[in-house]
C-alpha cells in the first residue's frame, strides 16, 4: 500500500487559506467529516472540540499533526492541508510560538493503532527530506499534490516494524530536572516517555 492510497482529492485542501492555526484546523475538520469511514460526524466535531493537550504536535517546524482516537470513525482517516504561508500556533505555558505551512488531520479508532503509527512514521520521514518537503509545498492544488510521485514512493508495509515507530532524534533529559519540567517536555513533545541520559548521553532510565 502506498502512502498516497490513504489520501483522497476531497480531504486535501490545497492552498489551504487560513488566518489563523484554529482556522486551519476547522478547515480540515469539515472535510474530514464528509469522508467514508466516519461513522457519527457530532462526536468526532465534539472530540476535537475537547482540546487536550495531546491532540496536536508540531513536526520539527515542517508540519502540524491533529491526530485523535476516537470511535467516531470505522478507520483511519486522513485529510492534509497546505498554506502558502507559515501558519502559527501559540502553546504551552510560558507559551512558544511554532509555525508549519503543512496540516496532517488524522482520526483513527483505537483498534487501528498500528497502521496510524505506520502512516505518522511514512509522513515524518518524508518530510524530513528536503526535496520531498519541497514538492509537497510546491503544489498547486489537491490533484497536483496526489499526484506527486514522491508519495507513491513511500510503502506501507503489511507489518509494523520498530523502525516504523522509532525515533532517531528521541528528546531525552537530565536527571537532575524537576518533574514538573519533564512533564512540560512530555506535553510539548506529544510523547509518552523521554530517555533520561546523563553527561555522556548514556541512557540511565526513562521518566513516562
Amino acid at each position: 500500500m502506498q502512502l498516497r492510497e490513504v489520501l483522497a482529492p476531497e480531504r486535501a485542501i490545497v492552498p489551504l487559506m487560513a488566518s489563523s492555526f484554529d482556522a486551519a484546523a476547522a478547515q480540515l475538520l469539515a472535510c474530514t467529516t464528509t469522508a467514508h469511514g466516519v461513522l457519527d460526524a457530532r462526536r468526532l466535531r465534539e472530540r476535537v472540540a475537547e482540546g487536550r493537550p495531546d491532540d496536536v504536535v508540531a513536526m520539527g517546524g515542517r508540519a502540524f499533526l491533529l491526530h485523535y482516537r476516537t470511535e467516531a470513525v470505522g478507520k483511519l482517516v486522513v485529510s492534509i492541508g497546505v498554506a502558502p504561508e507559515p501558519i502559527r500556533r501559540e502553546s504551552g505555558e510560558p507559551p512558544t510560538v511554532e509555525e508549519a505551512r503543512i496540516l496532517l488531520f488524522i482520526a483513527m479508532p483505537p483498534r487501528h493503532a498500528a497502521r496510524y503509527l505506520q502512516v505518522v512514521g511514512a509522513f515524518a520521514r518524508l518530510l524530513r527530506r528536503p526535496e520531498d518537503l519541497s514538492a509537497i509545498l510546491g503544489a498547486h492544488d489537491a490533484t497536483a499534490l496526489l499526484a506527486l510521485p514522491e508519495l507513491a514512493s513511500v510503502e506501507l508495509p503489511e507489518q509494523l516494524s520498530v523502525r516504523d515507530v522509532m525515533s532517531d532524534h528521541p528528546r531525552t533529559i537530565r536527571p537532575d530536572a524537576t518533574l514538573r519540567e519533564a512533564a512540560r517536555v512530555l506535553v510539548r513533545a506529544g510523547v509518552g516517555a523521554l530517555p533520561v541520559v546523563d553527561d555522556d548521553q548514556r541512557v540511565m532510565g526513562m521518566v513516562s
